[in-house]
């Protein structure tokens, strides 16, 4: 398990006062080369493990640049939520430094690169931006354009569960965000979802083959107008060699909400998500639950270490889920194949008023999950908000009635 985020400890001053630069190391894929590859090279710059709301917003980003036969390049530079065009050219010795490019107030950001062409494959080099601050560590990985060493069979989706058990000196979401994952042919992947507190996010970006078992994705989506963001890489096991008893997708990100005028955790936070996911694939006649033609039983479980709202149901081999009469008023459950999403509904008790309906969402896992604070495997995963507050939704397997 990667080490959790801590709670924020510098002051936002502080991170002002540092010179910045982003040292960055890429591996990639091997071959041997005796001048430019034309290729992608795409990855997160910065220090994912600033524990500052600050320092962790200024020094973080995503750098994707695309080189070319002659030794020029093109690219981007993603940095405090802006996309900032990036170019320039490689000299006979592979050095090459971008022009300035603008931040905001009157700062300026520019990398200076080296190529190596003999395998394996890298550039290495650094970003640095006037203002007095430093971004350390970065890794961009190289990926060829034709998309070798990535996905070579069929276009591959995932579900994945994202859980912030990272700790906070203020209050962050219990319940469980969630992801699909979908995987093409040329390793072009796209990740969406919802974090726990509602806010949606959409990303695409290359995966990368290292030679290793898994394949990396590097995620960077700025949100919240851009004043915070998720970043961090996300591992996934190359097919045929998925573990069987872990998680096929596994990952840290770091999760920044800033301060808000919002009734939901208005104070804002800095955590971590566990990424925590399996490949997705639905089979006619097939029930999720069960992986073949049997009907499967589950348990629904809204908070369920707090209020406690549970309710039984049947996952037959259609994945149209039942639940099990008497349901209560108000109280429905729908799932989408295509994506493996599921919503519902809920009448919540509320002190002093009448029930509120309630809605809640999610992804259903091909195989039993033990996320962090759960005290036994779940089968899907989600959450659902109260005005003020986020709350865990799980499936968990069940007993046939």
């Amino acid at each position: 398990m990667t080490p959790e985020l801590l709670s924020p400890s510098v002051s936002a001053m502080s991170c002002w006062k540092r010179a910045l630069a982003i040292a960055a190391f890429f591996l990639c894929l091997p071959m041997v080369a005796s001048a430019m590859v034309p290729g992608v090279f795409n990855g997160l710059v910065g220090n994912v493990t600033a524990t500052d709301m600050q320092a962790f917003f200024h020094e973080n980003g995503f750098l994707s640049l695309a080189t070319k036969a002659d030794e020029s390049f093109t690219g981007s530079l993603r940095l405090e939520g802006k996309t900032l065009a990036v170019k320039g050219k490689f000299d006979a010795s592979g050095a090459a430094t971008t022009l300035p490019v603008k931040l905001a107030g009157g700062r300026t950001a520019q990398a200076a690169l080296d190529f190596n062409s003999s395998a394996p494959v890298s550039i290495t080099g650094n970003v640095t931006t006037t203002g007095n601050m430093t971004i350390p560590g970065a890794t961009l990985p190289f990926v060829t354009l034709a998309g070798n060493g990535t996905n070579a069979g069929a276009s591959l989706r995932y579900t994945i569960a994202l859980p912030a058990p990272g700790t906070s000196t203020n209050p962050t979401p219990s319940g469980y965000g969630y992801a699909t994952l979908v995987v093409t042919t040329k390793g072009a992947s796209t990740l969406a979802g919802k974090l726990a507190d509602g806010t949606a996010f959409t990303t695409t970006s290359q995966i990368t083959n290292n030679g290793t078992v898994a394949w990396v994705l590097p995620v960077y989506v700025p949100l919240y107008t851009s004043a915070g963001m998720i970043c961090g890489n996300i591992a996934i096991s190359i097919p045929p060699t998925e573990p069987a008893d872990s998680p096929v997708v596994t990952g840290s990100l770091g999760w920044l909400r800033p301060v808000t005028k919002t009734t939901m955790f208005p104070n804002g936070f800095l955590t971590s998500l566990e990424a925590m996911g399996e490949k997705y694939q639905l089979e006619k006649n097939i029930s999720l639950l069960t992986g073949n033609g049997t009907t499967g039983y589950f348990l629904l479980g809204l908070d369920p270490a707090g209020a406690a709202v549970t309710q039984a149901g049947a996952w037959p081999k259609t994945n149209i889920p039942a639940l099990t009469k008497p349901v209560p008023a108000g109280m429905s459950l729908t799932f989408t194949g295509t994506t493996g999403v599921f919503k519902g509904a809920f009448k919540r008790d509320v002190v002093g008023a009448k029930p509120v309906s309630t809605a809640f969402q999610g992804v259903v896992l091909a195989n039993p999950l033990a996320l962090p604070d759960t005290t036994d495997p779940v089968r899907a995963a989600g959450f659902y908000t109260t005005g003020n507050n986020s709350l865990p939704v799980e499936i968990q397997d069940h007993a046939a009635p």
